[in-house]
């Protein structure tokens, strides 16, 4: 979660833990692509999946110095990734490096991590970058097209604002923008604005400027991207099949940087990419939006009106066909099936606190949870026991009196022995062990609720 300010949960001192693709027949059309990237770790992952696509040709690709990413760095990094995949020679180029409105930079230690490519060892190349500068760059691919381009933005809009600004009649050829972007009734991901998202909080502006060009936009909220954290499941199953250059990259980024399948990460690129070949994963609405600017504290913050600009915005995904979809594709085949086992057990979060009720008994060993929280807020879900002499039932008691507002230290005789994070409107994937012993499965909800689901007693 991204706060979680509960009583309850210091108190039982928490550890977090956390359509298939199919090959274009031979003679079909492919879909035109310009992909604009802050290049994060999960920009990389889109990255790699849209150049194995075969029915995607991914005419330019731009770079926003607004984002993760300083310009130098950057295009560099996407240069070693055209070469890692063998891609024809594609326009690459980077934009301003101030945001059109606003100065809310990403944290110093995120950019510093995407300029060293996030360690990887990318292969050496000749290509460069394109003289032109992005805005340049990505009207001339969208005007050199003999077809509407679909616009794949995968961190701030600053160049695509800047080029529908200098061109006001460039949005027309554009047949859609596909935005990884903006929160609606989900939570955001910025720590000073707990509304927003972070690639729109980094150029409100910008944002506005697109919203308002008329072209159609297909929007990739945190509501959609909260179902498809990382999971272990998703990075085994790729280290069990990795085929391709593309595959092995993705897989040394993900081994790499163990901090990438810690709670509160997300495949939040991977889903915007694959949505824009097919959106079989996600469930859709149309939503009227209008973005917030003027100060940190609302900038980017995305509010449904009816005076708004209407968009089409993924409001949940499907985790395992998402996930099935970018391994297979990645691989340029079908041989993964699914990346998760059926859960063993299902925990569904409520206002205040949880319905399920866990089986009473269960044999030792470990068990998959999933928790499914239908929530705007963030929840979570905890395997707690005691130690000293104390009773289970003494646990459950003080599960039931405590105030969960409160902010009370822990008790030394309870011990939290794991515990699933499931962010609004999403749901986590994730192993418990179960040891011998009386186990109290307690879930908190970040706005206060919380409850028992029961006693486990784990048997031999």
């Amino acid at each position: 979660m991204r706060k979680v300010g509960i009583g309850l949960v210091a108190l039982l001192a928490v550890v977090s833990l956390s359509g298939c693709s199919s090959d274009a027949e031979e003679g079909s059309p492919r879909t035109g692509m310009v992909i604009d990237t802050d290049v994060g770790s999960d920009d990389v992952m889109a990255i790699l999946y849209l150049l194995r696509r075969p029915d995607v040709d991914v005419r330019a690709i731009t770079v926003s110095g607004t984002g993760l990413v300083h310009c130098g760095p950057g295009v560099r990094t996407v240069l070693g990734l055209l070469e890692v995949a063998k891609a024809p020679d594609v326009p690459v180029a980077c934009g301003r490096e101030t945001p059109l409105g606003g100065s809310n930079a990403f944290p110093d230690e995120w950019r510093a991590a995407a300029d060293a490519a996030f360690g990887l060892e990318l292969p050496e190349t000749t290509r460069a970058a394109d003289q032109g500068g992005a805005a340049s760059v990505l009207t001339d691919a969208i005007r050199g097209s003999d077809s509407p381009v679909t616009l794949v933005t995968l961190g701030p809009l600053t160049n695509v604002a800047e080029a529908f600004a200098t061109e006001p009649t460039l949005a027309r050829d554009v047949a859609e923008v596909v935005a990884m972007g903006g929160a609606l009734l989900a939570g955001g991901n910025v720590e000073s604005n707990p509304e927003a998202e972070w690639n729109f909080h980094a150029d409100p502006r910008a944002v506005d400027v697109v919203l308002r060009s008329g072209v159609p936009i297909t929007l990739v909220p945190l509501d959609a991207t909260n179902s498809v954290p990382v999971t272990s499941y998703f990075v085994d199953a790729l280290a069990g099949h990795h085929v391709t250059p593309e595959a092995d990259t993705v897989l040394a980024l993900l081994e790499g940087n163990p901090g990438l399948t810690q709670p509160g990460n997300y495949l939040w690129d991977p889903l915007a990419a694959v949505l824009a070949v097919d959106g079989s994963s996600a469930t859709f609405e149309e939503r009227r939006v209008v973005v917030l600017e003027g100060s940190p504290d609302v900038d980017g913050e995305l509010l449904l009106s009816s005076s708004g600009v209407e968009v089409r915005a993924a409001t949940s995904a499907d985790p395992l066909a998402f996930e099935t979809e970018y391994l297979n594709s990645l691989n340029g085949d079908h041989a993964i099936s699914s990346t998760r086992p059926e859960p063993d057990l299902t925990i569904t979060l409520t206002p205040d606190g949880c319905a399920t009720q866990v089986p009473s008994s269960l044999p030792a060993g470990t068990i998959d949870v999933e928790v499914r929280n239908p929530l705007s807020v963030g929840g979570v879900a905890i395997l707690a026991t005691t130690t000293g002499g104390h009773s289970i039932d003494e646990l459950a008691a003080l599960v039931e009196s405590v105030d969960a507002t409160q902010d009370v230290q822990p008790p030394k005789w309870v011990v939290s022995e794991a515990g699933t994070d499931a962010p609004p409107g999403g749901r986590s994937l994730a192993p418990w062990d179960l040891t011998l012993g009386e186990h109290a499965v307690v879930c908190v909800i970040e706005s206060g609720g919380v409850a028992l689901a029961g006693i486990i007693r784990v048997t031999a």
